[in-house]
């Protein structure tokens, strides 16, 4: 990454109000497109930028020694070129990069939500995610097809939603179907964020934080809940929901969110 790096990105609606969408480790911004068309819908003055992040989708590549504070620095840079206040609901890892980024724009962004993340570091906590990047690693750099390809992780168990999501990060090249992402990269970028301990950036921006929690979702502990109503931050529970809170609750997220406005 360099001074002159752009992320890869689309727009929806027309309005004045900015929201940003960050989606989480391993997707994409088109991942997000159902949250920002009911964003759209609901909230008539706003304009809604669904982002690729660093090393994700179309937006360039992570170099393998790539430091996190590094990329944030590039990434805060980004979103400077945005039309100021802004709105930021980050997943997973988009949520703690739109931390990051938060604590670094100050007025600049007038509301963060987290979905289904803490700034508490994630190294203790086992996760689907963890045995996805495995599987990811596991699996052949190229094949004759996607269905070749979805072979692998249908042998290893995996949903096909989960699958289906994950092979979105294909590419062909020539006769056959390659990764389109560094796998290596991102799982070493992983481990950097996944020790993190964040909590400084969130009481930097408590008064324009609010968390949203999938209550059958094992990243936010009853310690963090404590510590975030500490702070006064709202933290709102989707009963019964994973941690892809806005695939499997998108209505509920939506009508909170206009709710709070």
């Amino acid at each position: 990454m360099n001074a002159e790096y752009a992320l890869a990105h689309q727009r929806l609606g027309h309005g004045a109000k900015i929201i940003v969408l960050l989606h989480g480790f391993l997707g994409r911004s088109r991942n997000l497109a159902s949250l920002a068309t009911a964003l759209v819908s609901r909230v008539p003055d706003c304009s809604v930028i669904s982002i690729d992040l660093p090393g994700h989708g179309r937006s360039p590549p992570l170099t393998p020694d790539e430091d996190y504070a590094a990329v944030i620095d590039l990434f805060a840079g980004w979103f400077r070129t945005l039309p100021a206040p802004m709105t930021l609901i980050g997943h997973s890892l988009g949520a703690k990069m739109g931390l990051s980024v938060a604590a670094r724009l100050g007025a600049a962004v007038e509301s963060l939500v987290m979905l289904d993340a803490s700034p508490s570091p994630a190294e203790g906590i086992r996760s689907d995610v963890d045995w996805i990047v495995e599987l990811l690693l596991a699996a052949p750099a190229r094949a004759s097809s996607s269905d070749a390809m979805r072979t692998h992780f249908h042998n290893a168990g995996l949903p096909r939603g989960t699958t289906d999501w994950l092979l979105m990060n294909l590419r062909h090249d020539g006769d056959l179907v390659t990764w389109a992402i560094d796998r290596l990269t991102l799982a070493k970028f992983a481990k950097q964020f996944r020790v993190l301990d964040q909590w400084h950036d969130a009481e930097s921006i408590a008064d324009h934080l609010a968390v949203v929690q999938g209550g059958a979702s094992p990243y936010i502990t009853e310690s963090d809940i404590i510590r975030f109503h500490a702070l006064g931050v709202e933290v709102h529970t989707l009963p019964h929901v994973g941690h892809f809170v806005h695939v499997e609750a998108l209505d509920d997220l939506v009508n909170w969110f206009v709710a709070r406005r």
